[in-house]
């Protein structure tokens, strides 16, 4: 086909309007892809905004777990330590309670045999207290009788609280020549801690007055030895 110039021109004219239309929607349509792509842009750099939001807040919470882990496994361990301890401690008191009913049983036995010695420590100083009563009533009963008897003077010293006998007429050259002995009762026992003039059986009468229990005779005899030694 041939086209005449003003054909030709017309042709064209709608070739570039419709050349024109095509240029304005495929503008279109890129001005509508680059919006999308722009938006999708967006939407990504947001997604991975919120994704490292995210990321930090999981890293976050995996720390504090791991804490939270570890201070409970520190936990777990002391209890297990406590619990060991305590199966330990269990173990020690059931070997005590096996061995507390033999203790106890011994102990019984020494409370016993502490009560045995008690009793017999009383009993012992029960009889003491008896033997020295005795002994002062003796030295009490006495008194009179040495006194006219024997011109004998019972007194208690000023000094430790002895009883001093006195006795005088025994040296012929002098009559009233002061003899003395101390006589004292320590435990059961006589003794004398003064004796003048001092005569050498002393010793031995003290010895037979503990035995007999006669201060009489004791008296007599510490006489007797002071007359001898008189009459030397």
């Amino acid at each position: 086909f041939f086209f005449l110039p003003f054909e030709m021109a017309e042709v064209m004219s709608d070739f570039h309007g419709e050349l024109n239309d095509v240029l304005s929607k495929v503008n279109s349509w890129a001005l509508g892809k680059e919006k999308e792509l722009l938006s999708l842009q967006a939407e990504h750099t947001s997604f991975l905004d919120t994704h490292k939001d995210m990321t930090t807040e999981l890293k976050r919470r995996e720390r504090e777990a791991k804490a939270k882990l570890e201070k409970l496994m520190q936990e777990i361990e002391k209890q297990q330590q406590a619990f060991q301890l305590s199966q330990r401690e269990n173990a020690e008191l059931a070997a005590t309670s096996e061995k507390l009913p033999v203790e106890l049983e011994q102990l019984h036995a020494e409370l016993e045999s502490e009560k045995e010695n008690y009793e017999n420590a009383r009993s012992a100083v029960e009889q003491a207290e008896l033997a020295r009563e005795r002994k002062k009533r003796h030295l009490r009963d006495g008194h009179e009788l040495y006194e006219s008897r024997l011109a004998l003077k019972i007194q208690t010293s000023k000094k430790d609280g002895n009883i001093v006998i006195k006795m005088h007429k025994i040296d012929p050259s002098n009559p009233s020549r002061q003899f003395f002995f101390s006589i004292v009762v320590i435990g059961d026992k006589y003794s004398v801690p003064e004796c003048n003039p001092k005569i050498d059986e002393l010793g031995s009468l003290v010895d037979k007055l503990n035995s007999n229990e006669s201060l009489s005779e004791f008296t007599l005899s510490v006489r007797k030895a002071w007359c001898l030694l008189c009459q030397e």
